[in-house]
């Protein structure tokens, strides 16, 4: 298919492609793509504490004061366990449940939908929860929040009876329980549940930005087994949300119901799984529900039924339907999160789509430079690219307008929001076109008993860009 005139490079895509001469193919790769870091789709900025809710003195920034008490922490216990040292900075934090919700929706807390302050706060697997670290943890939090003129609750609890620390809302009277799920950074965490251990997902936003861009490098997780266990954590997740809303409510049901359960909630877990298949509307409609519904429990599960559990539901679905919605769904979040801000093409369909073409992320522009840059010698093949390809690609390149799209199968030019035309490469490539690809594969290639480095498969991966573009572009 592609056969690059220098031996240096051909001798290159034989290490990338395995010899198997599949070479453009994604099937062909020596080692599978993989998913090579993590990207917010959320910033820490709309995580505040406002003065007139609060009565602070300021406007206080959650992220970076969850943070400082993280740290604090962490170097605290470091007396004990040395090694937690290392951690202070680095150790994940994430926002989810009704909080993160909230900003995902509206782009700011909405303390009126906001119950609890639910973080989840990933810690070296060196600290146990009988180590103590969280009666430490709420401590130090109710004093830092008490430094910024915040009125803390004293003996709060959560629904479990547990101590928590509470701030009061003096606009509504209502109480917001800071909700902290401690979860261990051992060695398995990419690869373990998300529902059972708090593994990792794509959906989930995580702070610092790169925290575990570290883990994802040491257990690298194949794109496909991604996927593989996207579907599992939707179909568990769904299980759990239709056993808390239409299970039986004999005492031994009650006990495995989640406690402090409300029905209302209903509407936001499905939402949750709305979110999850990239079914965007369907996911406005049941938060639009949790807002305004007043009806009582019997309502709840009557509309339930009968609008949304078959539409959610994962056994009523074609298989391949399902994983190919989950998909997206996780090609646009991680898109969304790599794309320059503000990037009004990312996820917007193509005009000219047969199917559902959803436009993502941009190709990296160094990653561009050196594959025009082949273009322009003789490297690639007997002849340079014409003058007026390589201007047209350096202007595509330089607008943005070179990019990976979910739902096309090869390289080609096609017609973007506002008229533009651009070239869009199939989404799977933007796992490959990396830097912790490239180590990834020289790895790969190397257990395979052939000597290899990163440079050489990074410059194979250069040349396959290049022969893409000039594929994609319309023969003249």
């Amino acid at each position: 298919m592609f056969i690059p005139k220098d031996p240096h490079l051909r001798h290159s895509f034989s290490l990338l492609f395995g010899g198997r001469h599949r070479w453009g193919s994604i099937r062909g790769l020596t080692a599978p793509p993989v998913l090579p870091s993590h990207r917010n789709c959320l910033t820490e900025e709309p995580f505040f504490l406002s003065p007139d809710r609060f009565g602070c003195r300021e406007e206080v920034a959650l992220v970076p004061l969850m943070r400082r008490v993280i740290d604090e922490c962490l170097l605290a216990f470091s007396s004990f366990f040395p090694l937690v040292r290392e951690y202070a900075g680095h150790s994940p934090l994430s926002p989810h449940g009704s909080m993160a919700t909230s900003i995902q929706r509206r782009g700011s807390i909405d303390w009126d939908f906001v119950r609890d302050l639910d973080w989840r706060v990933y810690l070296p697997p060196q600290i146990g929860h009988e180590s103590g670290f969280l009666t430490y943890f709420q401590t130090a939090l109710d004093r830092e929040l008490r430094r910024w003129g915040l009125a803390t609750v004293s003996r709060g609890k959560d629904p479990d009876g547990r101590p928590q620390v509470q701030i009061r809302d003096l606009k509504s009277g209502e109480v917001h329980g800071f909700h902290l799920y401690l979860l261990s950074m051992d060695p398995g965490f990419v690869l373990r549940s998300i529902h059972e251990g708090g593994g990792y997902t794509t959906h989930q936003t995580y702070f610092p930005e790169d925290a575990v861009d570290h883990y994802l490098e040491a257990d690298p997780t194949s794109w496909e087994a991604l996927l593989q266990r996207q579907r599992e954590h939707y179909e568990q997740l769904f299980q759990r949300v239709s056993f808390n809303t239409f299970g039986g409510n004999d005492p031994a049901s009650e006990q495995l119901k989640t406690r402090g359960w409300y029905s209302r909630k209903a509407f936001k877990w499905y939402a949750s799984l709305a979110a999850q298949r990239g079914l965007t509307d369907l996911q406005q409609e049941l938060l639009d529900h949790y807002d305004n519904f007043a009806g009582d429990h019997g309502d709840l599960v009557h509309m339930v039924r009968r609008h949304y559990f078959a539409r959610l539901d994962p056994q009523s679905a074609e298989i391949e339907w399902l994983e190919r919605e989950l998909g997206f769904a996780l090609s646009l979040a991680y898109a969304r999160g790599r794309s320059p801000k503000p990037d009004l093409l990312t996820g917007q369909q193509t005009p000219d789509a047969g199917e559902k073409d959803v436009i993502l992320e941009p190709v990296p522009g160094e990653w561009l430079q050196q594959a025009i840059s082949l273009l322009s010698g003789n490297t690639l093949t007997s002849e340079p690219a014409r003058p007026d390809i390589l201007r047209s690609l350096n202007i595509l390149a330089t607008s943005g307008l070179i990019r990976f799209a979910d739902g096309v199968a090869k390289p080609g030019v096609h017609t973007l929001a506002g008229g533009n035309a651009g070239i869009l490469l199939p989404s799977v490539w933007a796992f490959v076109f990396t830097e912790s690809y490239t180590r990834h594969a020289a790895s790969a290639v190397r257990r395979i008993g052939r000597p290899c480095d990163a440079s050489g498969i990074r410059d194979a991966l250069n040349a396959l860009l290049a022969f893409f573009l000039i594929e994609a572009l319309p023969a003249t």
